[in-house]
């Protein structure tokens, strides 16, 4: 399933789902009839109708929640060009004043949303391969087919292009990719390596960064052309088959276990 194209709806598969179940979880019905209204590009104000006692603990948490909330959204449907204190406040329907409390600068904010969003994305994939552990060989074909897919959803293709052109300038940003890259490409080695055990470490290595290339390369082939000419349904099965034709293959049984030199 994928997200509405200009509107940040929810659906599985998703990277980054938390923040929006925590905002949204609490509604009940009369909270859904009194909707408040739509801001710039679809970006609802959704606050949720509890209120924690002012200045407690949990209402601070379930204010910056709001905030990170509202920051990815406003990343998600206006681009960095447009990602200022004042317009994430206006999302999240809170002063800006309230704001600068918990996030003073604008960099602040940013380097907090980012980091959400990669703790998030990362805590659903060991959740993906956990549910999978039972079918190591199915579930790492089910994984291929879920990051291929996620990449080319509405929502995941803008926020990845503005976390790619924001890392070229600022090293908390690129460093905060980079190591989400590695981690994942740990995360996915071992399940990898569990369904074919005579695979060795640096072919396994290869074939997932492999992986991580064909996924991040369907961002913007398939990202804002999804009708494309070769259906991404029919690519992403092709891709799955040359993976696992490959690791079989390289863990020996059917053919050399060599890495690519």
């Amino acid at each position: 399933a994928r997200r509405d194209t200009g509107q940040y709806t929810q659906a599985q598969p998703r990277r980054f789902n938390n923040m929006a179940e925590k905002s949204t979880s609490r509604r009940g019905a009369q909270s859904r009839a009194r909707r408040p209204p739509q801001g710039p590009a679809g970006v609802e104000h959704s606050r949720p109708p509890w209120r924690p006692t002012k200045g407690s603990p949990e209402s601070s948490d379930r204010t910056r929640a709001e905030i990170l909330w509202a920051a990815e959204r406003v990343l998600a449907t206006e681009g960095y060009a447009a990602f200022t204190t004042r317009a994430v406040a206006a999302a999240a329907g809170i002063t800006p004043g309230n704001l600068a409390y918990h996030y003073p600068s604008k960099r602040d904010l940013l380097r907090a949303v980012i980091t959400s969003m990669i703790d998030e994305y990362a805590r659903q994939i060991d959740e993906f391969l956990t549910a999978s552990a039972t079918n190591a060989q199915d579930g790492f074909a089910k994984l291929v087919l879920w990051l291929i897919h996620d990449s080319a959803t509405p929502v995941t293709s803008r926020l990845f292009r503005e976390l790619w052109a924001m890392a070229l300038h600022d090293p908390f940003i690129r460093d905060a990719v980079d190591g989400f890259y590695s981690r994942s490409a740990e995360r996915v080695i071992a399940v990898l390596r569990q369904s074919h055990p005579g695979l060795n470490a640096d072919a396994a290595r290869q074939i997932v960064y492999l992986l991580m290339t064909i996924c991040e390369g369907t961002n913007p082939i398939y990202g804002t052309t999804p009708q494309n000419s070769a259906p991404l349904k029919k690519v992403s099965k092709l891709a799955v088959e040359a993976l696992i034709g490959l690791a079989m293959r390289m863990s020996g049984s059917g053919g050399t276990n060599s890495p690519a030199r």
